[in-house]
């Protein structure tokens, strides 16, 4: 051993960016480095022929972390170890250490190195880069965890951690199986169905409701999580949308009412393609002027005008397409019963070929043929009244 360190003395007290330290087989420290001194705050008078277990905390000590790490080394020829160590002055620091163990010329343990590197800095910022991700994955939308391929779990935010509260009365540790999530036999099923695709390499989204006391709808995405080309485990992401199939159910409720109210009223709806052709009709559109609806679908506008009225129809047209989205109220125009007969119709047209969802000229129209001709005949006995009192 003194010869060992005789030779490698120089070389090894050079190093200031590593502590290198010489242990007899009892873990007694026997020489100690420049780097050594650096990093642990003690000179070399002062911690010679003390046991290494003097750079551990308390809490390793307790582990008895010193006595394996040399039973382990003396067995397999080299240890290695992360975790804190102590300071001169008390202070923690993070470190990785390898062991190495020394042989004489009969393959007989002699002693051991230590060399250390502080890993400090680094474990600063994985933890500055966790506390990060937490923050994210605290702040995101929904729920978020992610599974080893033995379904332990790796993380989870909050929201995930909520819902396990209300289930199981705890939250679910890191490395614990996620099958502890007892919800239902067949809900655990499924889900241990859904991490093996996503270890497959497969990402999806699934529907599930996660039911009392929860009693709500997610759309559950599984993405796989990656380390080379090697698959690890699985990300997973539960977006509540219960309030959306609530709010859509809502709409088609809605819709549903506003149909029943087309089909109900007395005014005519149609609409009115980019090419001038009916897309759609209302059932009151056709028994307002005698067709059918598979009739009102096949006709030709243009031809049912009155000849009188093509001109104004035309440029009332003109004024609706140059104001899209702008309802635009045209004076009564005459169209061919199918009898023959002419009705007078009152429209108001609105423009809405920039909407996808309709892509027409929306035609709300009613029959007011009578109103017309009552009017017209109060016009005309007010006329003769006036005739009458001038004559007179």
């Amino acid at each position: 051993m003194d010869k060992l360190i005789k030779q490698g003395g120089k070389l090894i007290n050079d190093i200031e960016d590593y502590a290198i330290i010489l242990l007899d087989i009892d873990g007694s420290i026997i020489n100690w480095n420049k780097g050594a001194e650096l990093i642990l705050g003690y000179r070399q008078d002062e911690i010679m022929n003390n046991n290494f277990s003097i750079l551990f905390n308390d809490e390793e000590k307790e582990k008895h972390a010193p006595q394996k790490l040399l039973e382990e080394a003396k067995i397999k020829g080299k240890a290695e170890y992360e975790g804190l160590h102590q300071k001169k002055d008390g202070t923690n620091y993070w470190v990785h250490v390898t062991y190495t163990t020394i042989y004489d010329e009969e393959k007989e343990v002699k002693g051991f190195t230590k060399i250390i590197r502080d890993t400090t800095e680094e474990m600063n910022k994985m933890e500055f880069d966790r506390s990060n991700q937490d923050a994210l994955i605290n702040n995101l939308p929904g729920m978020i965890w992610s599974v080893e391929t033995d379904h332990n779990l790796i993380t989870s935010n909050g929201a995930f951690d909520e819902i396990a509260v209300q289930y199981i009365g705890r939250t679910i540790e890191k490395g614990e199986n996620i099958s502890v999530l007892e919800i239902s036999t067949e809900q655990i099923d499924r889900f241990k169905t859904y991490y093996e695709r996503a270890f497959a390499g497969e990402t999806f989204k699934e529907m599930e409701y996660v039911p009392a006391p929860v009693g709500r709808l997610f759309d559950v995405f599984f993405h796989p999580i990656m380390v080379g080309c090697k698959i690890v485990g699985a990300a997973c992401h539960a977006q509540d949308i219960t309030g959306a199939i609530i709010q859509q159910a809502t709409l088609t409720n809605s819709e549903q009412r506003f149909r029943t109210l087309i089909e109900n009223s007395t005014d005519g709806i149609i609409i009115i393609s980019p090419e001038g052709k009916i897309i759609y009709t209302s059932p009151s559109s056709g028994s307002m002027l005698g067709y059918t609806e598979e009739e009102v679908m096949q006709i030709d506008i243009s031809t049912i005008v009155h000849p009188d009225d093509d001109k104004e129809r035309y440029a009332m047209m003109m004024q609706v397409l140059a104001n899209p989205g702008v309802p635009v109220r045209a004076e009564p125009k005459r169209l061919r019963h199918k009898d023959g007969s002419w009705r007078w119709i009152q429209s108001t047209l609105t423009n809405m070929l920039h909407d996808k969802t309709i892509n027409g000229i929306v035609d709300n129209f009613r029959d007011v043929t009578e109103k017309k001709l009552s009017r017209e005949k109060l016009e005309h006995n007010e006329l003769r009244m006036k005739q009458a009192q001038e004559i007179a």
